[in-house]
């Protein structure tokens, strides 16, 4: 992934949107796989989505609530 970003034409900027969804939260806490990869799928949902959390909790089968 480091190698992809140092390659990028764009003056040697890295932008928050060019990192992976693990790299973008910040956290103490230390998370399970499970854990992890929830919210990762969350992340790339709403990446995928443009940041709209309904229709992202729907194609992930979870509610809001």
């Amino acid at each position: 992934m480091i190698r992809g970003l140092a390659r990028r034409p764009c003056g040697g900027i890295v932008r928050v949107e060019d990192l992976p969804p693990e790299c973008r939260v910040s956290s103490h806490k230390v998370l399970t796989t499970i854990e992890a990869l929830e919210r990762d799928a969350i992340l790339r949902g709403l990446m995928d989505r443009k940041s709209n959390v309904q229709r992202t909790a729907q194609d992930l089968g979870t509610s809001l609530t």
